[in-house]
């Protein structure tokens, strides 16, 4: 049904949501992917499906593709922390030193970290990040652990497994770096 609602009305935002939400719950990764970009040639403004699409292009490691999407629905929607987030981080831990931009992703994680009261720990993560990245490892460290301590629930142990894996980096002094 929503294949044919996006025939009638290519800009119905719903439908292209719950197209794309089916498809990735069926694992169909590359199809949301090929139905995102149609949906985004249609309407170059759907900020959902910008984002959606980076998320699912920075999983498959197509971290220049996902940040200009991340970057696209940023600037579609300027105030939300998702979007610095997800810009910060890959401008942050990117592999290749030509992508990464320590100033930028320092400015938009701090921005991201204050507009939060500094009480989300993938905010603080990802700020973490971007001072290691900056070579401001002591803060790296305080940020992690400040990053750590938020993160009180049981169902987070995974991200708490990977900060902490973060965190012995930046104590020895190593920035994070996503893997090629």
């Amino acid at each position: 049904h929503y294949e044919q609602a996006i025939q009638i009305n290519a800009g119905n935002r719903a439908a292209h949501a719950g197209l794309v939400r089916i498809l990735k719950s069926q694992g169909r990764q590359d199809e949301a992917i090929e139905h995102l970009r149609e949906a985004i040639e249609a309407n170059p403004d759907l900020v959902t499906a910008h984002q959606t699409l980076g998320e699912l292009l920075q999983a498959q490691g197509k971290l220049v593709e996902a940040l200009k999407h991340f970057r696209r629905a940023m600037a579609l929607k300027p105030g939300s922390i998702a979007m610095m987030n997800n810009v910060a981080w890959v401008l942050a831990t990117h592999p290749d030193q030509e992508v990464r931009e320590a100033e930028e992703a320092l400015q938009i994680a701090q921005r991201a970290a204050n507009e939060t009261g500094q009480t989300n720990p993938v905010v603080l993560d990802t700020l973490a990040a971007a001072y290691a990245n900056a070579n401001q490892y002591d803060l790296a460290v305080s940020t992690a652990r400040l990053a750590l301590e938020l993160l009180t629930q049981p169902s987070q142990e995974a991200l708490k497994k990977k900060i902490r894996e973060r965190l012995e980096l930046y104590e020895q002094g190593q920035p994070y770096r996503e893997p090629r």
